[in-house]
């Protein structure tokens, strides 16, 4: 598995991750929501480049991304 397709696989565990802050109600949940989301929205567009620049580009990362 190259590093696009880990970066990817990092995004998808984010998701539960930022449902979980956005759902629960503990001071700053919503600033932890908030950072999660772009942490998230950063790794989308890195790993599109990381596997468009070092010709990384698979299938199974189609689909995931």
């Amino acid at each position: 598995m190259n590093l696009a397709n880990k970066i990817t696989i990092l995004r998808i565990i984010m998701v539960p991750i930022f449902i979980f802050f956005a759902i629960i109600r503990i001071p700053y949940h919503m600033e932890a929501a908030v950072a999660v989301f772009i942490l998230a929205s950063i790794t989308d567009k890195l790993d599109g480049y990381i596997a468009r620049k070092y010709n990384m580009i698979t299938d199974l990362g189609k689909f995931m991304d």
